[in-house]
């Protein structure tokens, strides 16, 4: 019966442990979507509330169902991003001095497959 007991105490530690690690990376992501959002806003003269509106700093709010977003179904890691017309730029502004992403930006999403900036 002991044994059964220490089998079953290392089942559940290890699986709690998988499961904070499951949840670390699925935080980092969603941090990230964050980030991009604003750093996305802070470029764009277009009216700032209705940029990626569904992205919100909310614990409870799943990324992976944010507008733009496409997730793995299996992981719930972020796949694709279509961030295409997510600003717009006063038209006297020449395109040599509008701001480029910083790629540290996109480091959070390990599984993106298709970025679109478009």
């Amino acid at each position: 019966m002991e044994r059964v007991l220490i089998k079953l105490s290392f089942w559940v530690a290890l699986v709690l442990v998988q499961t904070s690690g499951f949840n670390g990376f699925l935080e980092n992501e969603r941090i990230g979507l964050l980030d991009l959002k604003s750093f996305i806003k802070s470029i764009s003269d277009y009216q700032r509330e209705k940029i990626l509106a569904s992205w919100v700093d909310d614990k409870m709010s799943n990324y992976f169902d944010w507008e733009r977003v496409q997730c793995n179904a299996t992981t719930e890691r972020v796949i694709k991003l279509s961030l295409n017309h997510t600003t717009q730029f006063n038209p006297s502004i020449s395109l040599d001095r509008l701001p480029t992403p910083n790629l540290s930006l996109f480091h959070a999403f390990e599984e993106l497959k298709s970025l679109n900036l478009s």
